[in-house]
């Protein structure tokens, strides 16, 4: 995404040639890729989306400019993403990779600047940590789905031989929750018309309540939950008498 923002970012780089057709510019250069909207669908004709089946730079970019109103926002979401972008010593944009350094955490990818001379690398989230990014990510993991935290540092222990104290573990819940919720909240998914809804029964101050989630079909992304005292929506009329797994209804609607 960030690369994505990068290509935006730039003059002409992005050039719509139909409802579902966008034309994007090589970073390197050498020609341009199109990108082709299918429905709730995309393909890009670099070898990133063909060969790995990612959603490449190339397809943020357009996804981005169809959410973006104008160049000042543009602006202003550049100016967010910058810093890894560009030199952090003279600020030049010409930088190249400049092999790795290694550390307890891993390997990390050394840049240098063509402009200045300096060697840097960038913050990917995990700088000043201890361990290993894979650890933390699999501890956050764990927890949300259900562990303790003193479940979740004996299960590191045992299979990764790695001593993480439970409140080391509580520290990076609060750091990265807030990190992905401030994410979250500027996120605008791309989804397609039909929206699965499901309830189940849970108890709530001593009392059973409805649980509701409304999850889109295509990307599966959650899109809301809501509690309620009574087994029934008005929208989706009255489901107290015999519920229904997998209800489906249309956004348009």
């Amino acid at each position: 995404m960030m690369r994505g923002l990068t290509i935006l970012a730039q003059a002409n780089q992005v050039k719509q040639i139909d409802k579902n057709t966008w034309r994007v510019k090589s970073q390197s250069g050498n020609g341009s890729y199109l990108v082709i909207k299918d429905g709730s669908e995309w393909r890009c004709e670099c070898p990133d989306h063909r060969f790995r089946g990612v959603i490449c730079k190339h397809i943020h970019a357009v996804m981005l400019q169809r959410g973006l109103m104008d160049s000042k926002e543009i602006y202003e979401i550049y100016e967010l993403i910058q810093e890894n972008s560009r030199c952090p010593y003279c600020g030049s944009y010409e930088i190249i990779k400049y092999g790795y350094r290694y550390n307890r955490t891993g390997r990390k990818q050394i840049y240098k600047c063509k402009d200045c001379g300096k060697r840097f690398s960038f913050d990917d989230g995990f700088s000043k940590m201890k361990n290993k990014p894979e650890i933390i990510t699999l501890a956050l993991d764990l927890y949300f789905k259900g562990l303790s935290l003193r479940k979740v540092s004996d299960h590191i222990e045992q299979f990764f031989g790695v001593k993480v104290h439970y409140s080391t573990i509580l520290r990076w819940i609060n750091k990265y929750t807030k990190l992905i919720n401030a994410y979250v909240e500027d996120f605008k998914p791309e989804l397609s018309e039909i929206w699965h809804v499901d309830e189940m029964m849970i108890k709530t101050g001593g009392k059973w309540s409805w649980l509701w989630n409304v999850m889109d079909r295509e990307t599966r992304f959650l899109l809301a939950n809501l509690i309620t005292r009574r087994g029934r929506l008005k929208t989706l009329g009255d489901c107290s008498k015999k519920p229904r797994r997998g209800l489906r209804i249309n956004q348009k609607q």
